[in-house]
């Protein structure tokens, strides 16, 4: 075998050729944390993911608003007394208290869906939805959701020799025993399989993975506790939370990502939508925690001025979309409030 740049096993029959990525990681995007503002009210539009935009609700929330308004002239009394006003002077905070109301719901759906663990069946059907079956061919030969092919045809060694490639030596056993992804590569059906039973080691480049992340998971694989950080960066966290994903070891993962993320809690939680809010998101879906999850959704969804987006995390595409509709929903809701209080206001001063 080549000689390896990493051993985390000395007696692996398996070099792992792991060429680092070329783009970014969950690059943010300022435009979507400040888009341009909208200069005309059309009819209702919708983006690629069929969600109304903030001018489309405008126009449907003005239209119930007329229609609310002459609705209420109809049966407004001819001279209103001037105190009737100061009976409710807190009912102008319901718009706000709504708002909040409608962006907390997300906790008690989503939320509870996907942070409970794998022992609750929502998160269990969730899981079986973004990682398919292994035993299933296409699920090898597509590959993961997010790009983690692990290649079926030997390294070109041109390519395995610069400097942005490295050689990882590991254990076969391992591999299979924690990832079915790895076992069923490793399998004697494939052709990595059958020249490690021919031969007895065996070379399997993969792309695009950060080495730090995955050196961190390959010594979770092989037990390697003691070699572990005992502290990382959010950034790093949801790397290997994208590795957990591909290579369907949650369950492992998950024991140290919880200490990890401990520490993380005892600093400052981001409180505007950010990139980190979203490596949040991630994160906490990933390794079901109720409170990252909760937190991190209501500040994506009270705060964002555009549709809320993945960053090309594996992020489920139902849960952006309900955080996506109950984002429309409450500012519609704040909207329609908002109308009404003015219109009353404008029939107890005519």
């Amino acid at each position: 075998m080549t000689e390896p740049t990493h051993i985390i096993d000395t007696e692996g029959e398996v070099i792992i050729f792991l060429k680092c990525p070329e783009s970014p990681f969950a690059s943010w995007n300022e435009d979507v944390a400040d888009p341009k503002p909208l200069t005309s009210h059309g009819d209702v539009q919708k983006t690629d993911s069929g969600y109304a935009t903030q001018e489309g609700i405008h126009k449907k929330v003005t239209t119930k608003r007329l229609k609310k308004k002459n609705k209420r002239r109809n049966q407004m009394p001819a001279q209103p007394e001037m105190d009737e006003p100061t009976d409710n002077p807190a009912k102008t905070l319901d718009p706000a208290d709504t708002a909040m109301q409608s962006t907390a719901e997300i906790v008690d759906d989503s939320v509870t869906e996907s942070a409970n663990g794998p022992t609750t069946e929502p998160l269990d059907e969730q899981l079986q939805e973004a990682h398919p079956d292994p035993s299933l061919d296409s699920s090898i030969e597509n590959g993961c959701e997010i790009d983690c092919e692990v290649a079926l045809q030997g390294p070109e060694s041109d390519e395995h020799n610069r400097g942005d490639c490295f050689r990882i030596q590991v254990s076969a056993k391992h591999l299979a025993l924690v990832s079915p992804i790895f076992k069923e590569t490793l399998s004697g059906r494939w052709k990595e399989g059958l020249r490690l039973l021919k031969e007895g080691s065996v070379e399997i480049p993969i792309r695009d993975w950060d080495l730090e992340a995955f050196l961190i998971l390959m010594d979770i694989f092989h037990c390697q506790a003691q070699n572990l950080p005992r502290e990382i960066c959010l950034e790093l966290l949801a790397k290997i939370a994208v590795l957990a994903d591909c290579y369907q070891c949650q369950p492992l993962v998950r024991f140290f990502a919880e200490i990890w993320i401990g520490h993380l809690r005892r600093k400052i939680f981001s409180t505007i939508y950010s990139r980190d809010s979203m490596l949040w998101v991630w994160v906490s879906w990933n390794f079901g925690q109720l409170f990252e999850f909760e937190k991190s959704t209501s500040i994506a969804i009270s705060q964002s001025k555009g549709l809320i987006t993945s960053l090309d995390l594996p992020i489920p595409a139902k849960v952006i979309d309900e955080m996506n509709r109950r984002r429309n929903d409450a500012i519609s809701a704040v909207l329609s409030l908002l109308a009404e209080q003015r219109d009353a206001f404008h029939g107890w001063a005519s």
